[in-house]
């Protein structure tokens, strides 16, 4: 079973400043496509070079209609979108791009990956004060 470690740090919070623990993910290295691609390989049986070929082609195809407006199915890990938060305004002349003020790709997961995650075990660790 998978283990998600957690780290709560004292952090000030909001307008008032308050100081209180916050959980984070604990962040490990990040791990390299080239990295990634050795890992696969010794799964799939296929090799790197083809895997390289496959996914720049696969990601180009992601990256292409995502900017196109799709969402797509990423299997077990759910589905990805492009959202954006945008200021409302009353009157249709009012309406341009100028209003997007942030724009953002989301990943929501299945009801598969929620489950699993649900499952698994959580260490958590409290920082100690510096």
């Amino acid at each position: 079973m998978a283990t998600l470690n957690f780290i709560a740090r004292k952090k000030k919070i909001g307008f008032t400043k308050k100081v209180a623990y916050v959980l984070r993910p604990w962040r490990y290295n990040t791990i390299r496509r080239d990295e990634l691609y050795e890992m696969a390989a010794q799964d799939s049986g296929l090799n790197v070079e083809q895997l390289k070929a496959a996914s720049a082609a696969v990601l180009e195809e992601v990256r292409q209609l995502l900017l196109n407006g799709h969402g797509l199915e990423l299997g077990g890990l759910g589905k990805i979108r492009l959202v954006l938060n945008a200021k409302s305004v009353e009157d249709a002349e009012d309406v341009s791009a100028d209003l997007i003020q942030r724009q953002r790709v989301v990943l929501s997961p299945s009801p598969r990956l929620k489950a699993k995650l649900l499952r698994t075990r959580i260490n958590l660790t409290v920082a100690e004060e510096e």
